[in-house]
């Protein structure tokens, strides 16, 4: 079985948030869970889609110039 702590699943999140598509983060998550059914893989998914939006995705301008 995986034992992972709190602190170390919130740090691979993070990291792999950054460095992976949002594809990779569900198969990531899938197989942990798959490992260990006690496994959060909504939490885990929230933070590497969070991670990958902070560091990816432009703020978004959507104010009209009159």
């Amino acid at each position: 079985m995986l034992n992972l702590s709190t602190e170390q699943v919130d740090a691979l999140s993070d990291k792999l948030g950054v460095d992976l598509s949002p594809h990779a983060h569900m198969a990531i998550a899938e197989a942990i869970k798959s490992i260990n059914p006690n496994f959060n893989a909504d939490k885990f998914l929230a933070r590497c889609m969070q991670s990958w939006e902070d560091n990816h995705l432009a703020p978004l301008n959507d104010e009209i110039p009159y």
